[in-house]
């Protein structure tokens, strides 16, 4: 069991959340991640979140140990083989089950989340086509966001170039903000985990320790939003619900300032700037793009009256402002009474960014990877640009899923298609009018209280 010590509030007696959050993980990294999600428990030692894993793979779900509920994907293969169109068929002939297994779970959650390591085959080839199906939670007041790692450097061509495929379908997603997206870059939380186990003793491998830090991400912002208020600032469970609803990427950060710097403008911007430049799981991000912001101070009791006066709080403002210019900033002001540590902690949630520059920097690996040949044919189109005046398109006609074609026979082959999988328009029965689903589909009308899987 992980041990969740960095978490504020984590184990602390009379810990509560906010919101429901539920989460589906696919494919390996998804399933890991939400087993270790499945490792937050309350107060009362019960899983504070409902989780569900599905794979092709029977041995990798076998591994998971604590995860609430487990989808076996029916396929003539024994796992995908970092082939995504695999995944994708097997999720597309298993489309019933797993709605139905979407289904149970959001109605246990105010709001799904489905997580999936890009590079590999089941989650990469999934991922999109769970958003489009995820469209329809609306219709029953569920809203739903994903959270997707970017593959290493080190690990090659083949998976670097199935995620920067998925990537550019969902660039367009993204500037237009139809959902939220975390972006987890494997790249960063791996080099941090180096550098940290140089000064710390830590006893599990890099990828448990980045599944914690994931884990971490909407938790510890769900525990911060039921604090007290220190005054009228209160950064509560709908304003975080608010941020998340803003879409396009999502950016968290944490960043530590000693009292006698509190008072230093420059000091404040620089050291805000520098945390949330460098993200908890993800960096690169142009702040400007940002739209909206939740963030949460907490200061020492024994300096309270200190850190919240007008002048010092006008600082902090400032230099929020300075970074994020046109962001619609929701604050809140809180007491630690358990720590008299002369020092300012600041939670930070970002909403409405772009993809983050590292999308773009495994389009030139890939290039440096393959022949010129090759390369050419990696030129996809990102940076997509959206008019604020224009109607946000739907999920379904914002997104193409690359993988939707039948190549199984290569697959059983032992071959992998090289260069540009041709976008091709999803089955017909996957498209739905718009965004806005007026009716309940036939796959959601079911009962609150029935019983789940």
């Amino acid at each position: 069991m992980h041990s969740f010590k960095n978490l504020k509030f984590h184990k602390r007696k009379n810990m509560s959340i906010s919101l429901k959050f539920g989460f589906i993980g696919v494919g390996l990294m998804g399933g890991r991640v939400v087993d270790t999600i499945a490792q937050l428990l309350g107060p009362d030692g019960k899983q504070l979140y409902s989780t569900l894993a599905i794979n092709i793979n029977r041995q990798d779900l076998d591994s998971l140990q604590h995860v609430g509920n487990k989808l076996q994907l029916n396929s003539p293969f024994k796992a995908a083989g970092r082939n995504p169109e695999v995944g994708y068929e097997a999720l597309s002939q298993n489309e019933d089950t797993v709605k139905k297994a979407i289904a149970d779970l959001a109605f246990q959650s105010d709001f799904l989340w489905f997580v999936a390591g890009l590079g590999g085959g089941t989650g990469t080839g999934s991922i999109l086509q769970l958003v489009q199906w995820a469209e329809d939670l609306q219709s029953i007041g569920v809203d739903f966001g994903i959270i997707v790692s970017l593959p290493r450097v080190l690990d090659g061509y083949q998976e670097n170039k199935n995620a920067l495929l998925v990537l550019e379908q969902l660039d367009r997603a993204v500037a237009s903000r139809l959902f939220p997206v975390i972006i987890v870059d494997n790249e960063l939380l791996c080099t941090r985990y180096l550098e940290k186990r140089k000064y710390e003793n830590i006893s599990v491998d890099w990828t448990q320790h980045s599944n914690a830090e994931i884990a971490g991400l909407l938790h510890q912002m769900n525990i911060i939003t039921t604090q007290v208020p220190y005054g009228h600032k209160h950064f509560d469970g709908e304003e975080f619900r608010l941020v998340l609803k803003a879409g396009g990427c999502m950016q968290f950060a944490k960043t530590m300032i000693d009292i006698k710097d509190f008072r230093d403008e420059l000091t404040i911007k620089n050291l805000l700037q520098r945390s949330i430049q460098n993200g908890t799981a993800s960096g690169g991000y142009d702040e400007e793009d940002a739209v909206m912001a939740g963030i949460s101070v907490f200061a020492p009791f024994t300096m309270a009256n200190e850190v919240y006066d007008v002048s010092n709080v006008r600082i902090l403002e400032n230099a929020v402002k300075d970074i994020c210019p046109r962001t619609e900033v929701r604050w809140g002001h809180y007491v630690d009474y358990n720590t008299s540590a002369p020092r300012v902690e600041i939670y930070s949630v970002i909403s409405g960014l772009g993809l983050p520059r590292r999308v773009l920097d495994i389009q030139e690996l890939l290039k440096g990877l393959k022949p010129k040949e090759a390369a050419r044919k990696l030129d996809l189109n990102f940076g997509v640009e959206i008019e604020e005046k224009k109607e946000k398109p739907s999920v379904t006609s914002a997104i193409v899923n690359p993988f939707a074609r039948k190549k199984v026979e290569q697959h059983r082959q032992g071959e992998q298609p090289e260069g540009k999988v041709v976008p091709l328009s999803p089955e017909p029965k996957l498209n739905w009018q718009n965004a806005q689903v007026k009716e309940i589909p036939a796959w959601l009308k079911r009962y609150p209280d029935e019983p789940v899987i």
